[in-house]
C-alpha cells in the first residue's frame, strides 16, 4: 500500500449565490492538484502536478492570486478538471490512502468530482497530518501552518500554497512523525 500525500489549491466565487450550474453549490474549485506518492516506509516514489483550468469561476479571485501567486491566465493553460481528475486517479494506482495537512482538501476534491460527475467512492480513507503533528509534536489539538511545522522540525521551507511544494513540505514532516 501507497500513500498519496495531496493537496489542492483552489479557486473560490467572488459571489457566495454563485453556483456550478444546476444549482450546484461549489466552495472552491480546484485549479491545481500536486501530490507525493510514498511506500510504506515514507520513502518518494513519484511526484504529480497539474495546473486545472477552471469551468466555473474563470476568473481568479483577489484573495487566491495574492496567496498562490496565479493569475487568470496562468489557469487559461490548465487541463480541464475531467482531464486532469483522471490521469491523477491512474497515477495514484490501486492500493492507497491520502494523506493531507488539513482537513479542507477531501472535501473540495469531492465536492469538484461531483459537480463533474465522478464517483466519490473512489475516494479512499484519509489522514490529517496537521492532525497527527498536532497530537504528537505539539501535543494538543491546535493547528499548526504547514511552514511553521517545517519550520519546527528543522526542514527547509518550500514556496508556500503551491499544490506540488505543499505536499513536499507534508511528505517531509510526516517522516518525523510516527505514522503507524
Amino acid at each position: 500500500m501507497n500513500y498519496i500525500v495531496v493537496d489542492m489549491e483552489w479557486n473560490q466565487p467572488y459571489n457566495n449565490k454563485v453556483t456550478a450550474g444546476d444549482n450546484i453549490s461549489l466552495s472552491g474549485e480546484i485549479v491545481q492538484i500536486g501530490a507525493v506518492k510514498l511506500d510504506e516506509a515514507f520513502n518518494e516514489i513519484d511526484t504529480f502536478n497539474v495546473m486545472v483550468a477552471p469551468k466555473y469561476y474563470k476568473k481568479i479571485h483577489e484573495y487566491v492570486a495574492r496567496v498562490t501567486k496565479l493569475t487568470t491566465e496562468m489557469l487559461k493553460k490548465g487541463q480541464p478538471f475531467q482531464k486532469a481528475f483522471i490521469d491523477f486517479k491512474r497515477w495514484c494506482g490501486e492500493e492507497f490512502v491520502f494523506l493531507t495537512w488539513g482537513p479542507d482538501d477531501i472535501g473540495i476534491l469531492r465536492d469538484n468530482m461531483i459537480v463533474h460527475g465522478f464517483d466519490t467512492d473512489w475516494i479512499p480513507d484519509s489522514y490529517d497530518a496537521q492532525m497527527i503533528f498536532a497530537r504528537q509534536i505539539i501535543e494538543k489539538k491546535q493547528q499548526t501552518s504547514l511552514s511553521k511545522a517545517m519550520e519546527m522540525m528543522g526542514e527547509p521551507e518550500f514556496a508556500a500554497h503551491d499544490a506540488l511544494n505543499d505536499a513536499v513540505s507534508t511528505a517531509v514532516i510526516c517522516r518525523h512523525l510516527d505514522m503507524t
